[in-house]
Order: structure tokens, then sequence, then C-alpha cells
């Protein structure tokens, strides 16, 4: 039986839904980043992916020491969301 491969935009969603970020998923997949935010746009890739998790990366995100337009850019939110994200942990 013959495996079954995945198309380069289904392994970066993949990589995308386990949180890493499009410069990351880039890397992995030999891409731009435009590229990767590109096809997460196209496939709405916030809306099919876990939009409970996006709050608790943005907390670990700042932890790290990234600024809230940093994270916003890296999580594909706005930077007032990634405001109320980290407002609503302390």
């Amino acid at each position: 039986m013959a495996k079954k491969t995945h198309t380069i935009k289904e392994r970066a969603f993949n990589y995308h839904v386990k949180g890493l970020t499009f410069s990351e998923i880039a890397k992995l997949l030999d891409l731009s980043p435009r590229t990767v935010e590109r096809y997460s746009q196209v496939d709405e890739w916030k809306a099919k992916a876990n939009p409970a998790a996006l709050p608790q990366r943005a907390k670990e995100l700042q932890g790290r020491g990234f600024s809230c337009a940093r994270i916003a850019q890296m999580i594909g939110v706005s930077k007032s969301t990634v405001f109320n994200y980290l407002k609503a942990y302390r």
C-alpha cells in the first residue's frame, strides 16, 4: 500500500497548528516566510487551527521577550488582540 504524501501547504499547516511561526515553517520547508503567510491567508489557517491556543502562545512569546507587535505578526492577529490576550492573563 502506498504511503500518502502531503502537499507543501498541508505540511505548512500542520507545522502552524503545532505553534511554529511563519519564519520557522519557511525554514523547514525551504520557502520564504511571505509564501507561508500567503498560504495561511488563502487557506484561512486561523479559522481552521485551534483558536484557544493563540492566547497561550501569545503569553509564551511574551515570556520569551517578544513585543506585542512582534507577537501579533508571529501568530497572525492584531496588536490589540495580543494586548487583550495578555491582559486576560493578569
